[in-house]
């Protein structure tokens, strides 16, 4: 991994984030895909958070990351890219006006 350090100008992630007693695993076409593709740890939030702290190693200054999450995540997802230190924080939603996607860009710390 030492060769790609500080290489890329854009990490886009769509990861596992359903928490793991989410009762939507048993319901619909959820109940037919596999637990490792959906769930993401217990609170859901997990691999968000490790990607989000991870991914800065890996952009250039200035990158971005931009991450999928859950419908009722956006809140914490936008804290997690603050307190690691993103800027420029956007937020996208879905065509039912949920907001899904988030992205920032990194500066360094």
């Amino acid at each position: 991994f030492e060769s790609v350090i500080g290489s890329f100008n854009t990490i886009v992630s769509n990861p596992p984030y359903v928490a793991t007693n989410d009762p939507h695993l048993s319901t619909g076409d959820l109940r037919y895909e596999p637990p490792n593709a959906l769930v993401g740890g217990y609170s859901g939030s997990e691999q968000l958070e490790e990607i989000i702290q991870s991914a800065a190693k890996f952009l250039k200054l200035g990158g971005w990351l931009v991450v999928e999450h859950g419908y009722d995540q956006h809140e914490i997802v936008e804290g997690m890219f603050a307190n690691r230190g993103y800027t420029q924080i956007h937020k996208r939603r879905d065509y039912a006006g949920t907001p899904r996607i988030i992205w920032g860009q990194w500066h360094g710390r």
